[in-house]
């Protein structure tokens, strides 16, 4: 996929590690950061914050796209996730709450149809994003990942503060998946990123692998 064109220089990070964990207390949480991060459901290109939809409630029952999403993440780094019914951005296929299995990190995870859908949510949710920072200092910055020297874009990072929560939102080109992480202290969001890995190793070419930085 073509690098987001308003990212800045690469920088040297690793993706997101998925569990399957959202406790009553994770989905209350995300339900306030929803409130705060008002996320419309966008089919035309609509300006967004970087920030998770409504929380799912544990009654809602798991659709077969949201169950594949599930089955990708790698259950020793993400736990105990739970469908997000009402995702925004247009071409999202599912959705989930879910939490590190370490360090109990809030996830939201966000599966895409196709790359075209994957750039537009991520140009809707750069939009208004002042790039006035560093990410890891609290400041709002867009910028693209990879491995390191010589190696291929692995994604655009998107890094915001509303609210006194500060929110980094990040792609795996590759895999048509996103995710975002959110917190209080913008230094711990960001080291957990650059450790956090979301797809299991594999030696089979067709299934997601992990790519540490």
């Amino acid at each position: 996929m073509t690098p987001f064109p308003g990212a800045g220089q690469h920088r040297q990070s690793r993706p997101l590690v998925v569990a399957l964990v959202v406790t009553a207390g994770v989905v209350m949480l995300a339900a306030v950061v929803g409130g705060l991060f008002a996320v419309a459901t966008r089919s035309g290109g609509a300006a967004a914050s970087p920030a998770a939809a409504p929380a799912a409630t544990p009654e809602l029952a798991w659709t077969e796209a949201q169950r594949a999403l599930a089955a990708r993440l790698d259950p020793a780094a993400v736990s105990d996730c739970r469908p997000n019914p009402a995702p925004a951005g247009a071409g999202v296929t599912a959705a989930l709450f879910c939490s590190a299995t370490d360090t109990h990190q809030q996830i939201a995870v966000f599966g895409y149809r196709d790359d075209a859908s994957l750039t537009a949510d991520v140009a809707a949710r750069a939009d208004g994003v002042a790039g006035d920072g560093r990410c890891e200092d609290g400041g709002s910055e867009i910028f693209t990942w990879d491995t390191g020297p010589r190696t291929q874009t692995g994604g655009t990072v998107i890094c915001d503060t509303r609210a006194g929560q500060h929110f980094l939102f990040w792609t795996a080109d590759a895999d048509l998946v996103s995710f975002l992480g959110y917190g209080s202290d913008p230094r711990a969001l960001f080291d957990w990123w650059e450790s956090f890995q979301p797809f299991p190793d594999s030696t089979d070419p067709s299934a997601s692998t992990a790519r540490p930085a």
